[in-house]
């Protein structure tokens, strides 16, 4: 990615990057690309150096790479490797025995709109349809009732991005966490519930 670019990314205005964002979810929803089978869509990414496979599992629909970096110099920055990049099995599942440590998922426009100041191409990447990352077990911000409807889950993800906006809340996407301005950290889980409890 060249410089030009990334200073066009870091211009875009909310209004614009809503709008691509929206764009895409309506293309989601009607483009056959999309429509694949997500059960059980695993992908192992075996190491160059160490030979450690990582596992990943597709929770939506879109485009993931075909390498990746090695779990275990990802968690640890110890082993061997260096950060040498691991290569997809293309979804042909290689280690039936391995559970996925991590989930590709397809970032909510709160996200997104977090990544304009990023200059790391993963904006543009996302709103190609390209999903983010994240490890497995991160909890999820769950509707207040079952019966809601889409205008009112829409609404209420709204005021809770207001709310995180007016009190200063950062969302960090590579730890996939809160921050506020005393630099602690909280899980959208954590930060949902202040909201809710208007803490």
């Amino acid at each position: 990615m060249d410089k030009k670019e990334i200073k066009i990314n870091r211009m875009r205005s909310v209004k614009e990057v809503t709008k691509e964002y929206n764009k895409l979810i309506a293309d989601v929803e009607t483009n056959e690309f999309y429509k694949i089978d997500l059960t059980n869509r695993v992908n192992c990414y075996t190491c160059e150096e160490c030979g450690h496979i990582t596992k990943t599992i597709d929770i939506d629909a879109g485009v993931t790479p075909f390498m990746f970096t090695c779990e275990k110099y990802k968690e640890t920055a110890m082993c061997s490797c260096k950060n040498i990049t691991s290569n997809s099995s293309f979804f042909n599942d290689i280690a039936p025995n391995q559970a996925p440590t991590f989930e590709w998922y397809r970032p909510t426009l709160k996200q997104v709109l977090k990544m304009r100041a990023k200059e790391d191409g993963l904006l543009d990447h996302i709103l190609q349809g390209g999903l983010d990352y994240r490890k497995r077990g991160v909890e999820q911000i769950q509707p207040s009732s079952q019966s809601e409807t889409k205008s009112e889950k829409k609404a209420h993800a709204i005021l809770f991005a207001e709310w995180c906006e007016k009190n200063d809340y950062v969302y960090l996407p590579q730890e996939d966490l809160w921050c506020d301005v005393n630099q602690e950290r909280f899980t959208t889980s954590e930060l949902h519930d202040r909201f809710l409890n208007k803490e």
